[in-house]
């Protein structure tokens, strides 16, 4: 059975023809690797999936391989988290035969999702000055967000954790402005002038914050899973893109500063996918 072409990287597979696989095929034959936390995985799960949560992946990549030819196929709630683990396990690995569980397990249960906002453009091939300020704007992005956020989980365990995330987005906002002072532009403002005249209109990723907020709306009824896994998507967006910026920063301090920016945006995400799990137990 075709499932797609097996260019290096990753095909996305529906349940459908995941299932007619599963019926036609020996259990030799692929690998399913179910990347949720703990506590998701227990309250339902794929007859024979391999647990192995999205933060534990790159220290346990050799429990995904199986046989050689054997397909890799990645899952996850919505299909979010498993498209960014394929990936990274087929840019690791040099693999093409790794799949991704289109709609995950709401797809699997034949539930209907929401179209997620389309990109906008990042620039990173402006001069630096042009990217910080770019990535400044992206805080600020993040920061309204998660203020929006905020009344979805008033007087719920999550609440904390959300604060403290749209608290920290400024946070990083002043370590973006540090490396962008250092630059020395000579227009350059106190940062509460420069981040109070940015429009933070879209965040890490490319992704409109007013879309994002709308998704948020019509996700809001499915409870504070949904909602917490778009964040973790937004979270691990925001540590690719860091990393990117890291690697193209040819001055040293400026690449430890996305360094570090991408390290904490790692840290929000393992802390979002704890309370993530939590959520998940206790719906």
């Amino acid at each position: 059975m075709e499932l797609g072409s097996h260019d290096r990287g990753v095909v996305n597979i529906t349940p459908e023809q995941l299932r007619a696989f599963m019926q036609s095929h020996p259990e030799k034959d692929f690998v399913l690797v179910d990347v949720r936390q703990p506590e998701e995985y227990q309250g339902q799960h794929i007859p024979g999936a391999k647990l192995v949560p999205l933060m534990d992946l790159e220290n346990r990549l050799g429990e995904v391989e199986g046989a050689p030819e054997a397909l890799k196929i990645f899952m996850c709630r919505s299909g979010g988290r498993s498209g960014r683990a394929a990936g990274f396990f087929a840019d690791v690995r040099g693999m093409s035969n790794v799949f991704n569980l289109a709609g995950g397990m709401l797809g699997w249960n034949g539930e209907t999702l929401p179209d997620f906002p389309n990109l906008r453009a990042f620039d990173t091939k402006g001069t630096v000055a042009e990217v910080l300020l770019q990535a400044m704007n992206l805080e600020k992005g993040a920061d309204r967000l998660y203020s929006s956020l905020l009344k979805y989980f008033e007087d719920t365990p999550q609440q904390k954790t959300i604060e403290l995330l749209a608290k920290s987005e400024a946070a990083h906002g002043r370590a973006v402005y540090g490396a962008l002072k250092k630059l020395g532009e000579a227009q350059l403002g106190d940062f509460e002038k420069v981040y109070g005249e940015l429009q933070g209109d879209i965040l890490e990723g490319g992704l409109d914050v007013e879309s994002v907020v709308s998704v948020a709306k019509s996700i809001a009824d499915q409870g504070a899973v949904a909602l917490l896994e778009l964040a973790v998507e937004l979270e691990l967006r925001a540590y690719d893109l860091y990393r990117v910026l890291a690697h193209r920063a040819d001055d040293t301090p400026l690449r430890e500063t996305f360094l570090d920016l991408a390290e904490q945006e790692k840290r929000h995400a393992r802390s979002l996918l704890k309370t993530l799990g939590e959520a998940a137990a206790a719906a």
